[in-house]
């Protein structure tokens, strides 16, 4: 599994999924409606169920949960310990690979060691200049998605409330994964400039 930072991925799919901001409002301000909004519905879940059960379980667990706005589908998906958790129950630790979305796609370099890192994992045999040629491939035209990318700085007192609520999923895969990293999870590449709009990926 490849991971990212989940409050850039939340970010990120805010935009990419355009029922959000045509329920929302567009921009910071529409992300912050649709944290909100759907935090606090986390909340009142969490306070009568296990994180795991609403996790897992969220739109199930009473019509209350059922008429949230995409029952805070994109809001758990962040929540990675839940489901590692799960994968590791029955998988096992030699049965998961996960990287981090940063790593992989921070640089050439890094890609190349991720790839070898999988390699390994999967028990194949990559020499360094194979792992190096396949991090160093191009997309073929049309491979990559379409949608919006987001061109707003994430205001910080936004971003602090939405860390806030993953510091303990995050804490809590540090734990499973024996690797600091997760509980300071550093940001890719900064935003563009604030006040721009959105733009289609091209």
């Amino acid at each position: 599994a490849i991971v990212r930072n989940p409050t850039d991925r939340l970010w990120s799919a805010f935009f990419r999924y355009r029922q959000f901001p045509g329920q929302y409002g567009d921009g910071p301000e529409g992300v912050a409606a649709y944290f909100a909004e759907q935090s606090g519905a986390y909340r009142r879940c969490e306070a009568r169920y296990s994180p795991r059960k609403c996790a897992l379980r969220f739109e199930s667990l009473g019509e209350g949960f059922q008429d949230v706005f995409y029952h805070c589908d994109q809001l758990l998906k962040g929540a990675y310990a839940v489901f590692l958790e799960e994968w590791l129950h029955h998988l096992g630790p030699q049965g998961v690979h996960v990287e981090r979305f940063e790593a992989v796609y921070g640089s050439e370099e890094g890609r190349a060691e991720a790839i070898a890192r999988v390699a390994r994992f999967a028990g194949l045999a990559l020499d360094p200049g194979e792992a190096q040629a396949l991090a160093s491939a191009k997309l073929k035209n049309g491979a990559r998605p379409k949608g919006y990318r987001p061109s707003w700085t994430m205001p910080p007192p936004l971003r602090a409330e939405i860390d806030g609520f993953y510091r303990p999923f995050n804490e809590h895969l540090a734990q499973l994964l024996g690797d600091e990293v997760y509980r300071a999870w550093p940001v890719l590449r900064p935003a563009a400039p604030e006040g721009h709009a959105h733009r289609r990926a091209r």
